[in-house]
């Protein structure tokens, strides 16, 4: 196989007594799946025919990364949907027997320069593990954090009953964990002043690119400041916006890194300051 043209290895799987693994390649303009096989996980045999291949995709070949069965049809090249319009790539799952289920595993990549990464030592993270369904149609792929995550929890901090006008900010104290599983809920009066939605914006990436932290919307944006510094100098926003659509609301998740600005003092010669495990509500 030509080095330069191999990429995304699935995980091998043993069956008959061989172990399989598909990997990624490209002939010409396509995207090549190729099946390999071994006995001793150190020789592979390549399989006489590609697996499957797709045009115009290059090396490139989403189905050669990650391919089960979660029910019936499938979508080919680049038609179908994400996981995950956040930080998370590179995903893979497994199915597990023992509870008849299947579960993701992402990669959180960090966005900082190489030379950073190279001095902090780490450039990402793997996301938390998620089981992945169908609802009952059929239609829709659900993902929830596994249920073992809920061995992990600790210290229950509780708000309710909180009014938050426009512009304004509610301190949530007493979390110290570096890791935390917000569940909230927003009541507003009316949608009335919602954005009409365009339906050319298909990308939800894109959208919230678009429609930023800091950009005045009808209804939004309004969430969480997480990981703030105690003068809100720093922090990243997971917010919503709520748009008016043909035939009902449609709801945008976003979140910005924008506001981090610990690497400026490094470079600026101030030394590291990091924000601290403060959360904020935010309207």
């Amino acid at each position: 196989m030509n080095k330069t043209a191999f990429r995304d290895p699935t995980t091998a799987w043993k069956i008959g007594g061989h172990w399989r693994m598909v990997v990624a390649s490209r002939r010409k303009q396509r995207g090549m799946a190729y099946l390999y096989r071994s006995r001793d996980f150190r020789k592979w045999i390549k399989a006489k025919h590609p697996l499957h291949s797709v045009p115009n995709t290059g090396s490139y070949f989403p189905e050669a990364r990650d391919k089960y069965v979660v029910g019936k049809g499938f979508v080919d090249g680049w038609n179908g949907l994400r996981f995950d319009y956040g930080n998370f790539y590179a995903s893979k799952t497994f199915f597990d027997p023992s509870k008849n289920r299947r579960i993701l595993w992402g990669w959180t990549n960090e966005s900082d320069a190489a030379q950073d990464d190279a001095q902090k030592g780490w450039a990402g993270l793997q996301a938390i593990p998620r089981k992945v369904w169908l609802d009952p149609s059929g239609k829709q792929l659900l993902q929830w954090p596994i249920e073992e995550i809920e061995t992990l929890r600790g210290q229950n901090v509780q708000l309710s009953n909180q009014e938050l006008k426009s512009g304004e900010h509610i301190e949530v104290k007493g979390i110290t964990a570096a890791q935390v599983d917000v569940d909230i809920t927003f009541s507003i009066p009316n949608l009335d002043k919602a954005e009409p939605f365009d339906p050319s914006w298909t990308n939800a990436q894109d959208l919230c690119g678009l429609k930023g932290s800091t950009v005045q919307g009808g209804v939004g944006p309004f969430g969480l400041l997480t990981l703030a510094s105690e003068k809100l100098e720093e922090y990243t926003p997971v917010f919503f916006r709520v748009f008016t659509g043909l035939y009902k609301h449609v709801v945008l998740l976003c979140s910005d890194s924008g506001r981090l600005i610990t690497r400026w003092w490094r470079v600026s010669g101030l030394g590291e300051k990091h924000a601290s495990l403060l959360e904020y509500i935010h309207w």
